[in-house]
């Protein structure tokens, strides 16, 4: 890859990043949740699990925001 289009890809990854931080670091868990599902479509959208105790919050969250969407 050239050295120009690199930096574009940097770039673009960058300004992307400052994006969702901006839209998503103010919200507590369950409202990111919620603004994820509103921002990608929920066909486009994987949610994975190892389903451990630690994921019990998330799942929790989840079956709240989202009922019946698939976990992986």
């Amino acid at each position: 890859m050239e050295k120009e289009s690199m930096s574009e890809v940097e770039s673009w990854f960058s300004k992307r990043n400052t994006l969702s931080e901006e839209k998503f670091k103010p919200l507590l868990p369950k409202e990111r949740i919620k603004e994820i599902f509103n921002t990608i479509s929920e066909d486009k959208l994987l949610v994975t699990s190892s389903f451990g105790t630690t994921s019990a919050i998330l799942l929790h969250m989840l079956s709240e925001v989202k009922p019946g969407h698939p976990v992986h």
